[in-house]
């Protein structure tokens, strides 16, 4: 059906449309729509490839049949769904907000346990992760978006005031550590500013290893996987992946000279 919509976009957007080029036709071939949006006042199509978008503006006569197409197409996946595999999706949607309401409940219940016991924590963690290992342990305050991208080996611990922002996958390995006010951050934007004006968001998955070590406030950004025994130091900012067994520092992280 993907491939179907696609073909059905890019034949009516070669007529639709004004100004399109013979590149942007090959372009829009294999673009899939989101949905139909208003910006300056007239109606235009957001199309739109894994994480990047651009806006069409179809002429009037032809605007029914493009959406004819965009509807039949965005009944494909829900908008939960392209989040949750990565894609561009509309972060305003009622099922997405949704979601963040229950975590944000959530969320009060499990930073009212402080004086609670640790087992009393890892039975409310488990009602809304993905999966929280034998002894492990989230000190609160603790936030994040909805919880249930999170997975917790046995024995993780997380200090204080940790982030993180799970719109996809957050694995993190057996006996990891991680100091306060890390933020684990998998949200991430498109870089024009049509598709953020349009409410456009996406996520790339985060994979920590197994007996990480990663120090208070370090920002550990999209798309990053940290390998098993890795360190990262107190502060920094990782921006790529760390290699099994290293130790980065700074920002942004890079390895530590050996002196």
């Amino acid at each position: 059906m993907g491939d179907l919509c696609g073909s059905a976009l890019w034949l009516l957007l070669r007529y639709c449309t004004n100004n399109q080029s013979q590149t942007q036709d090959r372009h829009d071939r294999g673009a899939v729509p989101l949905t139909m949006v208003q910006l300056s006042r007239r109606t235009a199509i957001l199309v739109f490839g894994r994480a990047s978008a651009r806006v069409l503006r179809p002429r009037q006569p032809c605007l029914r049949a493009v959406t004819r197409v965009v509807h039949a197409c965005h009944m494909q996946k829900t908008q939960k769904q392209r989040m949750l595999a990565g894609e561009l999706y509309d972060a305003g949607d009622p099922e997405i907000q949704a979601d963040l309401a229950a975590a944000r409940e959530w969320m009060v219940r499990y930073n009212g346990s402080l004086g609670g016991t640790s087992a009393q924590r890892r039975a409310l963690l488990r009602e809304r992760f993905a999966g929280v290992g034998d002894g492990a342990g989230v000190r609160p305050p603790f936030h994040c978006d909805y919880g249930f991208n999170i997975s917790l080996g046995a024995g993780v611990f997380l200090n204080f005031n940790c982030v993180i922002l799970d719109v996809v996958q957050v694995s993190i390995g057996d006996r990891t550590q991680i100091g306060p006010g890390v933020q684990i951050l998998t949200a991430d934007h498109p870089r024009d500013a049509t598709s953020r004006e349009a409410g456009l968001e996406f996520g790339r998955p985060i994979h920590i290893g197994r007996n990480v070590w990663i120090g208070g406030g370090a920002l550990i950004l999209p798309g990053v996987t940290i390998g098993d025994e890795a360190v990262v130091g107190a502060g920094s900012v990782v921006t790529r992946d760390v290699a099994a067994g290293q130790t980065v520092v700074g920002n942004p992280a890079r390895p530590r000279s050996s002196r």
